[in-house]
């Protein structure tokens, strides 16, 4: 995970699946018009991971907007 456009020092990441076995990781990232205390503040992301045609993993994202199960 990198910096990318409006998401800034993603980290902290963490993998689930849900009921319907789809892999996800859920990470925090500041905003990149709000970084650094006490201005900003880490949100949450969570955006899907699945593989490809090598079965390595590909996540979708960073996520910029709200994600839906």
């Amino acid at each position: 995970m990198k910096s990318i456009g409006p998401v800034i020092g993603p980290g902290g990441q963490d993998f689930f699946r849900t009921s319907d076995n789809k892999l996800w990781m859920s990470y925090h990232a500041w905003k990149s018009d709000a970084v650094g205390y006490p201005k900003g503040s880490r949100t949450l992301r969570i955006d899907r991971v699945v593989s490809n045609s090598n079965h390595d993993p590909v996540l979708y994202g960073p996520s910029t907007t709200d994600v839906s199960f």
